[in-house]
C-alpha cells in the first residue's frame, strides 16, 4: 500500500508540473494571426480553457500608438501578441520575444509583487491590436484584447 501511495503522489506531482510548464507563455508557438492561440473565443490558450481577466487583481493594460503597458498581478505571467503586423520590443530582461516572432512577447517568470511592463510597438498597421494571454499556473489561462482606447 505504501508503494502504491508513493507512486500516486509522484504521478500527481509530475502531472501538476507538466500542466504548469505547458501553461507557461514560453510554450506558445508564434503561428500567424489566424493560427495563434491568443485569439479570444478559441477553446484553448496556453493549454487550458479561456477565462476572462481576473477581477480585482489589478491585471490591466493600456495601448497607445507606440507602446502597450501591461500591469501584472503578483504570481501571474503573460504573453502579448500584436495582431495585424508590426513589432513588439521588450524593454526589460524580464520579457522575451517568442523565438523568431517579432510580434509576440512573453514574461519569463512571475513576480512576487505586481509589476508594470511597457513594450514598444513599431510598424503597426492601422487597426492593429494587442491580445494578451495570462495565467498564474492555477488560474486561467485567459485572454483579453486591447486597442488604443480599451483595456
Amino acid at each position: 500500500m505504501r508503494g502504491q501511495n508513493a507512486w500516486i503522489l509522484v504521478a500527481t506531482v509530475v502531472l501538476h508540473v507538466t500542466v504548469i510548464a505547458t501553461a507557461h507563455p514560453s510554450s506558445l508557438e508564434c503561428g500567424t494571426d489566424d493560427t495563434t492561440r491568443l485569439i479570444p473565443g478559441r477553446a484553448m490558450v496556453m493549454q487550458g480553457a479561456v477565462t476572462p481577466p481576473p477581477t480585482g487583481t489589478g491585471f490591466s493594460a493600456k495601448m497607445d500608438v507606440d507602446s502597450v503597458s501591461i500591469t501584472v498581478p503578483q504570481y501571474f505571467f503573460f504573453a502579448a501578441r500584436l495582431m495585424g503586423g508590426g513589432q513588439l520590443t521588450p524593454n526589460t530582461a524580464a520579457l522575451n520575444n517568442t523565438a523568431n516572432c517579432p510580434v509576440q512577447v512573453y514574461q519569463l517568470a512571475s513576480a512576487s509583487t505586481p509589476v508594470t511592463h511597457t513594450i514598444k510597438i513599431s510598424g503597426a498597421a492601422k487597426g492593429a491590436y494587442v491580445a494578451i494571454g495570462f495565467t498564474d499556473g492555477s488560474y486561467g489561462p485567459g485572454v483579453f484584447v486591447i486597442n488604443a482606447t480599451t483595456a
